[in-house]
């Protein structure tokens, strides 16, 4: 609940980055990049034989001016985004309950976790075979809680960057557990919880494939 209360707040707390304006121009931009972004003839269905790298040079150069735009774009909009994070943070809490909305930020300082177990889904071989939310969740379950206040410590000298579109994840805990504590307004009741496990169950194996092929980009374009 605090993860869907906290995206759907975007659309009620001025987000300049997801109205019709500018949030089409953005996502116009990603999509037009995603379309001419360097990547393997094997990724896009073509054979080409040994003129996969040539064609990626070709694109790369197309690639350029698409992604400066994007790049520019996204820095004029730093602050203006850093500021809706906030905000749907604030929404998310009255809706959700402080409680969960922190919750959930606290998961987020378990990425190095995730992306372990997105690693060994890339590199230990029929990916498609395995259950990685499964695993996310044993994962995240044998965590100490040793382990997640240290992170908490660290998360704490995160400083604050201009061109980052979300702010530290220690200042956004901060700020929630600065305010008076929210109880729940909307609570997920089992039968409904089942139905959105049974609603998302059957894209699973699509989003997995799709978690190790991030990954896996990465490593090459990250």
């Amino acid at each position: 609940m605090a993860l869907i209360a906290h995206e759907l707040a975007h659309g009620r707390n001025g987000d300049s980055s997801r109205g019709l304006l500018v949030g089409s121009s953005l996502g116009g931009l990603v999509e037009l990049y995603g379309l001419v972004a360097p990547d393997s003839a094997e990724a896009r269905g073509w054979e080409l034989g040994g003129f996969d790298g040539v064609l990626n040079a070709v694109f790369w150069l197309l690639s350029r001016p698409v992604y400066l735009l994007l790049l520019l774009q996204l820095h004029l909009l730093a602050r203006d985004s850093q500021r809706a994070e906030y905000l749907a943070d604030a929404l998310a809490a009255r809706v959700a309950g402080t409680p969960a909305e922190i919750s959930l930020h606290e998961k987020l300082l378990l990425d190095s976790t995730f992306r372990s177990v997105i690693q060994r889904g890339a590199y230990g071989g029929r990916a498609t075979e395995r259950d990685a939310f499964e695993e996310l969740v044993a994962a995240f379950a044998a965590v100490p809680e040793r382990e997640r206040e240290r992170r908490r410590r660290v998360a704490r000298l995160e400083g604050a960057s201009l061109g980052a579109t979300h702010p530290p994840t220690a200042q956004r805990l901060q700020l929630l557990e600065g305010r008076p504590s929210a109880e729940a307004q909307v609570i997920l009741e089992q039968q409904r919880s089942a139905a959105l496990d049974a609603e998302l169950a059957r894209h699973r194996k699509d989003l997995q494939q799709a978690l190790v092929e991030d990954y896996r980009d990465s490593l090459y374009y990250g």
